[in-house]
């Protein structure tokens, strides 16, 4: 084949018949045609130039039109080009070769290529492409390789990977009968005695679940790979003790838990015998020790099974039980108990051993399992020796309340239990020093009145706006020097520490401009190269995914090189409507760079927490050079962050500022400017303007004639009530409940079932003319729904913080992103990507009211299985209890509403209430009077509800009081033997006036926390 004839194959002829004609070539003759291939490989490149960079959203129609048209032309050539380089190329050039480009049906040549030529680099290659995370070939090719000898078999996990893929069998691109694992794994031999062995020896997905199984189309005869592996052992086809043994030691190593819990279910499913399950008692008496609660659950399974079938060692189980009572797992501390409960304690020593174990169960955190340990020590306490006696004394103070009383009577104290709870010293509280250095606005605003201290504080209601001023002084100064600021830029390209350092930056850039006087271009080379070579930081300012990072490069590589960089190229990078001023705030600091002049921002926040003190705010505009054109969004976001405080100052110090920024900034402030007709255009200013001044009032009558140019929208003006129900929809057998805001509470946008085109359009609509630029609060209640890459938009715990900053005074829209988060992570073991602190930031502020949403937000991480949305969430409700933000009947609502039916899981309640109630008594009385409220609330009572009353229980048992008319109406209503219905009798029996008619020492301590909360706001 000449060159000239190898070049026309390599842009015409259909694959199939390229490779043919290339394999009957010698080794000789392949090495020149190289040549060829990289020049045809240049070619393509210029031509596809244009459509294969990076494109603008408005120029993707025509972009993807030019796109078909040159594919149609040249089906075969880029195909052609990676099956000529493995046919014809060195081994560097065949390690570049990306196999993924190739389509399937073309993927499939690419054996015949490899075993015509047989090169002496192939066993290198297949292992470079089985080495990475997702390996780049495919099992039939790997396979056919083998097959004709022609590399050795790989020893790596990618090889593995792509075994168990290929051998379970089933593809849709398959037009053969299904052949089940079994039946494939016996045709083929040679893999019972290596290849099946080597899946005990590795992460991988062949034991756990499999989901296809449970798939409509998946086949009837659809078998998994441990239904043939146990089908492989009870038919002889590989043996089935090493198969027992192997998952037994396999599940020693550190693995996943779903891994590890994976290799117990395949033991359980081979069914092991009294003989098979006696010959490995020792093996699972050393599964106890292991740190994974399912391995744990499954090694205490088996004993169970072996002491019912008589083959335990009682002396064995005593001295390795103990740790299993280290894990959360409550039934698998219940079984283990019960083991324990069915020995003979006869002689001291016996009993002792015992009672060491049972001791030990008490330190778990179930009730239940608690109970059952005093159980079982009461059975022969009467041989306790002393050592036994002490360390059940040291371990009541941990005790449920109910149960303390029982451990009391078991070491013959019970003249202790009848005696009434210690009585929180009474506080002597004086308010008449306090109410003298407060003004009436400050008392008015915690709620002390005249009758403080004599009955509970009223609930706990004001707007941030009605402050003296702002918790955070931390003040926020700008950057001096051009080279601090590069600086500071290479600090936020590795990690983003606080989003006040990002305030700074853009400030900077936008202050210092286009000026690359000095080495500037010497120091800022380094960080530009950083960016295009894709190596910025994972925590830094340009990481993630999303509108957000993208347009920070694109203002970054502006500044560092004097070009306009634009990457917005697909909607995937689509931004949602909270961070789309955010973005559009970015995009034109970058314009600033591109044009001639400078802009000091007006929005650089004054403190950290993002408000600018309106002083700062008046200066800025002072010192604005009128004769440069305003910047809107820096406008806007500068309106949106006027804090309390100093407004009059700032007002009188701008009186005769000219122009639309001083009428603007005098309206904002409080003064007597007024919009008129000529400014409709301006709505948008306005509009912020009007939100500055008064955000809890009707803007409509502020904006007067401009007023219907306003989307009459959520969050346009006065904030609406958050109206909101929990949805519950079942998905492959589970049910799912999310939260949904109601129209009216938040705008909703759905473009997540529509064509690939329409989604496109969309998105190009939503660039040029979307409502949430101009109206960013409009944006902040603004949700798209369906929407996979909105989530990524808050995967940083900067953005989020970052988004908080940019209305401080709207804390109920910022809170509803962290439901939106909270809801959807709420069954994680842990908080993916975002710790969970940062959901949580304005909770923690003093000044900040709780509302609706934020109660919504505090209550989902008190019911979430993640342990620092949890902690976080009890962390903030604490102080809350005390300074009165925390109002217990709007949260009763929230928890009556999310427990209903089971939505969400009330057993979670009880760990977290529990935590919280250990504070104080005040905290006690606080949370059963929740309980109490909610279960009044609730009908019927969900599923596990008993959670509820055992938390009521330890609230009021140690208060000495019990359930209020209501509730205990309620515990009348249970019957029977069930645990609900005995602790409702507990309930019942508890003597004392009712939780609501709260004793003085309690009524002081809480107006203590209301004076205090007083008295910090009085020092602002």
């Amino acid at each position: 084949m000449t060159p000239e004839e190898f070049e026309k194959a390599l842009w015409q002829s259909p694959c199939d018949e390229f490779v043919a004609a290339v394999n009957v070539l010698a080794e000789t003759e392949r090495k020149p045609l190289l040549k060829v291939i990289k020049s045809v490989r240049k070619d393509v490149a210029k031509e596809t130039e244009e459509f294969t960079g990076a494109v603008r959203i408005e120029d993707l129609d025509k972009t993807q039109a030019a796109a078909k048209k040159w594919q149609t032309k040249n089906p075969f050539v880029e195909h052609n080009i990676v099956l000529g380089v493995l046919a014809c190329g060195t081994a560097a050039e065949a390690h570049r070769a990306h196999i993924w480009q190739l389509l399937w049906e073309y993927r499939a040549l690419v054996p015949s290529v490899l075993i015509a030529r047989n090169p002496a680099w192939l066993d290198t290659w297949v292992k470079k492409r089985l080495d990475g995370e997702f390996p780049e070939l495919d099992w039939a090719t790997v396979r056919q390789l083998l097959k004709a000898g022609v590399i050795q078999k790989p020893d790596s996990d990618g090889y593995m990977t792509l075994f168990i893929q290929g051998m379970r069998g089933y593809d849709r691109r398959e037009k053969a009968p299904y052949v089940p694992t079994s039946e494939r794994l016996k045709r083929e031999p040679e893999y019972l005695e290596d290849e099946v062995w080597r899946i005990f020896e590795f992460e991988n997905h062949a034991l756990t679940t499999d989901w296809y199984s449970r798939a409509k189309d998946a086949p009837e005869n659809y078998e998994t790979w441990p239904d043939a592996l146990v089908r492989l052992a009870n038919e002889g086809d590989i043996d089935r003790d090493r198969l027992l043994d192997v998952t037994l030691a396999s599940m020693r190593q550190e693995m996943k838990q779903n891994q590890l819990a994976a290799y117990g279910k395949l033991h359980e499913a081979l069914k092991p015998g009294v003989e098979e399950m006696t010959a490995r008692h020792q093996a699972y008496l050393d599964l106890l020790v292991s740190p994974t609660g399912p391995v744990v659950s499954f090694a205490v399974k088996m004993l169970v099974k072996l002491h019912r079938a008589g083959g335990l060692d009682e002396d064995l189980f005593v001295g390795a039980v103990g740790p299993v009572f280290s894990h959360k797992a409550k039934g698998t501390a219940m079984q283990a108990l019960k083991i324990l409960d069915k020995f003979e304690s006869g002689d001291d020593k016996s009993f002792q051993k015992i009672a060491e174990v049972a001791i030990t169960a008490m330190a778990h955190q179930s009730s239940d399992v608690q109970e059952f340990a005093l159980r079982i020590l009461e059975k022969g306490f009467a041989k306790a020796n002393a050592a036994t006696r002490e360390s059940v004394e040291r371990r009541i103070p941990f005790l449920p309340a109910k149960l303390q009383r029982k451990a009391l009577e078991l070491l013959g104290r019970s003249e202790e239990v009848g005696s009434a709870p210690q009585e929180v010293d009474d506080v002597d509280i004086d308010l008449s020093g306090a109410l003298e250095s407060l003004t009436p606005d400050l008392r008015n605003l915690v709620g002390i009145a005249g009758d403080a201290g004599t009955a509970m504080p009223p609930v706990l209601q004001y707007e941030v706006w009605n402050l003296p001023c702002v918790a955070d002084r931390e003040k926020l100064d700008p950057v001096e020097t051009r080279d601090e600021l590069l600086e500071l830029a290479a600090r936020l390209l590795e990690q983003v520490e606080a989003p006040d350092q990002v305030e700074i930056l853009l400030h900077g850039i936008s202050r210092f401009g286009k000026d690359r006087s000095g080495n500037f271009d010497k120091l800022a080379a380094p960080l530009a190269q950083r960016i295009e070579k894709g190596q910025p930081s994972s925590e830094g300012l340009c990481s993630g995914w999303g509108a957000v990072p993208i347009a920070f490069v694109d203002l970054l590589m502006t500044w560092w090189t004097g070009q306009q960089y634009d990457f917005r190229q697909t909607p995937y990078y689509d931004e949602p409507p909270q961070a789309a001023f955010a973005v559009a705030r970015i995009r034109e600091i970058q314009k600033i760079l591109l044009g001639a002049s400078k802009y000091p921002l007006l929005s650089l926040p004054s403190y950290t927490s993002g408000w600018l003190d309106p002083e700062d705010f008046a200066q800025r505009v002072l010192d604005r050079d009128e004769k440069q054109r305003l910047r809107e969004y820096d406008l806007m976001q500068a309106l949106l962050r006027l804090g309390p405080g100093n407004r009059q100052r700032a007002l009188h110090s701008i009186r005769d500022v000219s122009g639309k920024s001083g009428r603007l900034a005098r309206f904002a402030l409080g003064g007597d400017e007024r919009p008129k007709w000529t400014d409709r255009r301006d709505a948008h200013l306005w509009h912020c303007a009007a939100r500055a001044r008064e955000p809890e009032m009707n803007g409509k009558e502020l904006l007067g004639p401009i007023a219907g140019k306003v989307p009459d929208m959520p969050g346009a003006f006065v904030t609406e009530t958050w109206n909101w129900s929990v949805k519950v929809k079942e998905s492959n057998g589970y049910r799912l409940a999310r939260i949904a805001f109601d129209e009216g509470a938040l705008t909703h946008i759905d473009t997540g079932n529509t064509h690939k085109r329409d989604r496109l359009k969309e998105a190009r609509r939503k660039l040029l003319e979307p409502a949430w630029l101009k109206w960013p609060t409009i944006g902040l209640r603004t949700w798209p729904e369906q929407q996979w890459y909105s989530i990524s938009q808050f995967s940083s715990a900067w953005r989020i913080h970052w988004l908080a900053m940019q209305h401080p005074a709207d804390t109920e829209s910022f809170m509803s992103v962290a439901v939106y988060m909270l809801d959807i992570r709420i069954d994680e073991n842990t908080s993916r990507d975002t710790p969970a602190h940062a959901f949580f930031s304005a909770v923690f502020d003093p000044t900040r009211p709780w509302g609706e949403v934020t109660s919504l937000a505090v209550c989902l991480g008190l019911l979430s299985r993640s342990s620092d949305s949890r902690g976080y969430a009890i962390d903030a409700l604490v102080p809350a209890i005390e300074s009165g933000h925390a109002d217990i009947h709007r949260i009763a609502e929230v928890f009556s509403k999310l427990l209903k039916d089971g939505a969400y899981k009330v057993n979670r309640f009880g760990p977290a209430m529990t935590t919280v109630l250990e504070a104080s008594d005040l905290h006690k009385w606080w949370v059963g009077s929740l309980v109490d409220a909610i279960v009044g609330r609730l009908d019927p009572l969900p599923r596990n509800g008993y959670f509820l009353y055992e938390v009521a229980l330890e609230c009021m048992l140690p208060l000495n009081v019990r359930p209020s008319h209501a509730m205990a109406t309620r515990l009348k209503e249970h019957r029977g033997s069930s645990k609900t219905a005995k602790l409702a009798r507990e309930l019942l029996s508890l003597e004392g006036p009712t939780i609501d008619e709260p004793r003085q020492a309690l009524v002081s301590a809480a107006w203590l926390g209301r004076q205090q909360l007083a008295s910090s706001f009085q020092e602002l």
